[in-house]
């Protein structure tokens, strides 16, 4: 059981238990559209956009709207705030930002112009 296995039985666990749902629910999204797409694993479907953009003046943007697009639960956070549509989509920005400052010095896709 997953609750004994990560120790979630005791005294305050049950606050962590929407915080659980809720990577279930995206660890779910992902798998069920990386199968839909017909990537093996998140690596690929991040190798395969990043060659899509090698030639586009706004990498990272477009790397960022196609996670948005792609994990909708996932990545996109957008709110509308009287009446006008917000969107901030920092879970995507944040992924971007960090296979920049991981892998840029590495490959040269991740070394974003638009970063």
């Amino acid at each position: 059981d997953v609750k004994e296995l990560f120790a979630l039985t005791g005294p305050g666990a049950e606050s962590l238990e929407g915080f659980i749902a809720g990577l279930r629910k995206v660890a779910n999204e992902i798998g069920a559209k990386l199968k839909e797409l017909g990537y093996e694993n998140i690596g690929r479907f991040v190798s395969a956009r990043l060659d899509e953009y090698s030639y586009n003046s706004s990498p990272a943007s477009d790397f960022v709207k196609d996670l948005v697009n792609t994990f909708p639960y996932s990545f996109n956070d957008q709110y509308t705030v009287k009446g006008i549509q917000v969107c901030f989509y920092k879970k995507a920005q944040l992924v971007a930002g960090e296979l920049y400052h991981r892998f840029r010095l590495e490959d040269s896709r991740f070394n974003f112009s638009d970063g």
